[in-house]
């Protein structure tokens, strides 16, 4: 109940029945405060209408919630230092404008579902179709969306029209961006930064057009992923490619030939991968400041592809490139939902571009080129951003625990070797102790089909996604191990 004991509290008491204890606290100074009915009616409008730190302090009502959520027990404070010219009407506006972190239900996802996704066409398994080979190749997960998402998407199509959608007249995605923001990676961005595209692969091309001359050349970091591989060639650029070196059992940058390659006067930008695409690396300080450090000197644009920055599995923070001071005027970032709440196929990302004539030559060289993102895609974005944290974290607990169990058994098999991955749902696997000419003939021979390392620019590794039910893991073990059932 209410540290004053009035009765308020009690239809939040009604509402959270499952579990054994919900208190609320407030300041003394807000003693005799009681909530409208207007505001309980928000408030209990949806039974997963939550509560954000970061969202709050966007919204026109000065205020913010400090929340610190124990299992079934529920703390939220009020600030009254961020309070100014607030009414009772205060809890109905901030409630609609803030949703995120508290459900009062909290339903467990089952990652240990095996889907059927024959019927959807989904292009993992349409490479292997028709044969006893396990895909564990392409970037997407294998776990069903949150549902809060499905939510979203159900009630867009039940609207039943897929008119013309402006992405940046809906408000509520973009605001949902911005919170995500500040919550995951203290990072204040203006709404004005943000560049919608339908992928970050169509963003990055839109960056060489934008950015570089013809003749020029542009940096990336291998082994990478083969659309970042490829773009030079694609725009008709030169490509100069900056190897990453292991480091006490971690894979990062070769300085020296970054310094190397950005001296070049035709060296006009470095697209890199952070988090890195197949390693796993996720750059700390030190690194960024040395990138940062070497764009400058050299006067070369960065543009960083961070589309799997949601998926740190260990105790690291993600510093996104665009939130460098040095770096901010001189970078575009690029993020989506996709990798991490598996919507991939709803087309939608966006580009964070901070400087005001970079954003206006990047939009000036999409322009015929790159579609609006899709309506579908704006509504997975906004549901994953606003009510999806306790799916993500459940998420990311499965994912570490099936990379403990997979860099451990690769490690066992002789002629592999791996590395454990900070994040992604990717493992990069060195397989030149099997001594084969095709590593990736070897691993399909035994009925596993990963990506080819040869694609990403080594020959001698393969890329295995563990973003599936640990059966699979399990059974993908066996027959690299010769054990097929």
């Amino acid at each position: 109940m209410l540290d004053n004991g009035k009765p308020t509290s009690l239809a939040v008491l009604k509402k959270c029945r499952k579990f054994p204890t919900v208190k609320l606290s407030f300041f003394s100074e807000f003693k005799n405060f009681v909530v409208s009915e207007t505001g309980k009616k928000s408030f209990f409008k949806d039974i997963t209408v939550r509560f954000s730190v970061g969202q709050l302090q966007e919204s026109p009502v000065c205020c913010f919630f400090k929340m610190f959520l124990y299992q079934t027990m529920v703390y939220v404070t009020l600030d009254k230092r961020s309070f100014k010219n607030w009414n009772s009407m205060w809890l109905s506006e901030a409630i609609y404008r803030t949703t995120a972190l508290l459900k009062l239900e909290r339903p467990i996802m089952n990652f240990n579902d095996k889907p059927d996704r024959s019927w959807s066409k989904a292009y993992k398994w349409q490479r292997y179709k028709g044969t006893d080979i396990l895909p564990m190749w392409i970037a997407d997960t294998e776990f069903r969306c949150a549902e809060p998402i499905l939510k979203a998407l159900h009630q867009r199509v039940e609207e039943g029209i897929f008119g013309y959608t402006l992405p940046d007249h809906d408000t509520d995605a973009i605001e949902a961006v911005v919170a995500w923001c500040q919550r995951q990676y203290n990072w204040k961005i203006d709404p004005s930064w943000l560049v919608w595209t339908p992928g970050v692969v169509p963003a990055f091309n839109v960056a060489i057009k934008a950015y570089c001359q013809a003749g020029d050349t542009i940096i990336v970091q291998t082994p990478s992923y083969p659309p970042i591989l490829a773009a030079p060639a694609i725009n008709k650029l030169n490509r100069i490619c900056v190897e990453t070196v292991a480091v006490d059992g971690r894979w990062t940058l070769d300085f020296d030939a970054l310094e190397d390659a950005a001296a070049d006067p035709k060296t006009s930008l470095f697209i890199m991968c952070n988090p890195m695409n197949p390693l796993g690396t996720v750059l700390n300080q030190h690194e960024l400041d040395r990138i940062a450090t070497i764009c400058r000197k050299h006067n070369v644009m960065l543009c960083s592809d961070e589309i799997h920055c949601d998926l740190i599995l260990d105790n690291v923070p993600h510093l996104p490139a665009g939130a460098h001071p040095a770096l901010a005027e001189y970078s575009v970032t690029l993020m989506a939902a996709s990798k991490t709440f598996n919507v991939a196929g709803l087309g939608t990302s966006f580009a964070i571009i901070p400087n005001e004539k970079l954003r206006l030559a990047f939009n000036h060289a999409a322009r015929g080129i790159l579609p609006w993102v899709t309506a579908t895609g704006l509504a997975a974005t906004n549901a994953a951003f606003r009510y999806c944290d306790e799916w993500h974290q459940q998420e990311l607990a499965y994912l570490k625990d099936n990379r403990d169990y997979l860099v451990s058994e690769i490690n066992k098999i002789e002629g592999l070797k791996a590395f454990s991955p900070a994040a992604t749902f990717l493992m990069w696997v060195d397989a030149s102790g099997l001594r084969v000419n095709d590593t990736q003939a070897w691993c399909e021979a035994k009925g596993v089909g990963p990506s080819a390392g040869r694609d990403f620019g080594d020959k001698d590794f393969f890329r295995l996604n563990f973003g599936c039910a640990r059966e699979y893991l399990v059974e993908a073990i066996k027959r690299l191990q010769g054990r097929k059932n």
